[in-house]
């Protein structure tokens, strides 16, 4: 897949020929200069109308495409889009409407940081709510998988208030150099997503049930030009790209936790929502995902996912995760 030196528009050549009259930025980790070989491209395309992101193999590069309107990017709809507007590299910006996005962006920085980690708490603490009725209920599966999106919320709510953006495959490293001053949040992470298993046989368990996973959410849902699912072959590519190379420099807890922020988005997804929602409509069920006999989810399958742990486990994880998040509002 390649790194990206910036300035390389010829790289992305071939989606200024496909979005002609659309301006075009590098983000993520590639714009923060984090990449590694096997990260793919982030690229905000701001054009005349908004489409469904989707990641796709272009001129031999992986790319994930996110679409927005000039007026979204003018007025971003909510503060993590801010902050990660305030951080973006323009490609072609000949309407100069990128540029001043992200001037605008850059002087509400700390503002949108500050509202998008409370956003994420207020998120982690509702999930927790959830985790702990699924306990209640005796479905500690259920009870184990709202536990693992919370610490997620959580891990991002903490990078948010200290302005870092959050980047999916480099999460550890990035909760790591945030933690010198406070080992606890850090602490409360790894137990809230288990990253005690982290080992090359999970990992690589963890691995080959998504591709099960995805091919279960592709089944469900519809395709059109306008609604692609997230969860495409490519995007699998990407993920079997980043946990291989992630597994060849023995960096097995960031390659568990990035797995981990996977199964979050594909068990979301497959329940039908788009990964906009922070906490799930109560009228949201799980229940078709781990209950039933026409459930949609087997029990190795489940285990291969690291949904595994028993009573005792995700209560204490429950607990030491909501007093840091406790602690973290504080600070907010």
């Amino acid at each position: 897949m390649g790194s990206l030196s910036l300035p390389a528009a010829q790289l992305l050549r071939p989606v200024l020929d496909m979005y002609m009259g659309s301006a075009v930025a590098v983000t993520g980790c590639h714009a923060e200069g984090l990449q590694r070989n096997s990260c793919e491209l982030d690229v905000l395309i701001v054009g005349p109308e908004k489409r469904q992101p989707t990641t796709a193999r272009i001129g031999g590069t992986y790319m994930d495409l996110a679409f927005i309107d000039e007026k979204e990017a003018l007025k971003p709809s909510s503060p993590e889009l801010a902050a990660s507007l305030a951080h973006v590299k323009p490609i072609r910006d000949s309407a100069m409407v990128i540029s001043t996005s992200t001037a605008a962006a850059g002087a509400i920085y700390s503002e949108s940081c500050r509202k998008a980690s409370s956003g994420r708490l207020a998120a982690a603490v509702k999930l927790l709510g959830r985790s702990a009725d699924s306990m209640t209920k005796g479905n500690l599966r259920e009870a184990d998988f709202w536990l693992l999106v919370a610490s997620y919320h959580y891990a991002y709510a903490w990078l948010y208030s200290d302005e870092t953006l959050p980047a999916p495959s480099h999460l550890l490293r990035q909760l790591k150099e945030h933690s010198k001053d406070n080992p606890e949040y850090l602490g409360a992470f790894s137990r809230g997503t288990a990253l005690g298993k982290s080992s090359r046989p999970y990992c690589g368990a963890r691995l080959e049930a998504l591709s099960v996973l995805y091919d279960v959410v592709g089944s469900k849902q519809g395709v059109t030009p306008r609604n692609r699912p997230a969860l495409l072959p490519a995007r699998l590519e990407v993920v079997k790209a980043k946990t291989n190379e992630l597994l060849d420099t023995i960096e097995l807890a960031e390659c568990y936790s990035y797995l981990g922020q996977e199964v979050s988005g594909g068990m979301l997804a497959l329940v039908g929502l788009t990964g906009r929602e922070k906490v799930p409509p109560r009228s949201i069920g799980m229940g078709p995902i781990f209950e039933g006999e026409g459930r949609l989810l087997s029990d190795r399958l489940l285990r291969d996912l690291g949904l595994t742990r028993g009573k005792a486990a995700i209560e204490a994880g429950c607990q030491e995760l909501k007093d840091q998040v406790t602690s973290l509002a504080k600070r907010l």
